[in-house]
């Protein structure tokens, strides 16, 4: 099974501390497991130490050419 996490802030809070453990959690598990995220922030180290595979992105809900760069990548994930 492949899972997406997509994440619009790249702070360390609970959102995103979630979404570290759940993706490691289903790695571990066989999953196929894709983060997609803002470059910045603690986050995009810390899913990289994790071995968890990223892609970077800003992520703009109202923006159409963000959304559809998202869609791409969600399409080509394997």
């Amino acid at each position: 099974m492949r899972i997406v996490h997509i994440v619009d802030l790249t702070d360390p809070q609970g959102t995103e501390r979630h979404l570290l453990e759940l993706a490691q959690s289903q790695i571990e598990r066989g999953f196929d497991v894709l983060a997609i995220c803002p470059p910045r922030g603690w986050l995009p180290s810390a899913l990289k130490q994790c071995c968890i595979p990223i892609y970077l992105q800003e992520v703009r809900r109202k923006s159409p050419l963000s959304l559809l760069r998202i869609r791409r990548r969600i399409a080509s994930f394997e």
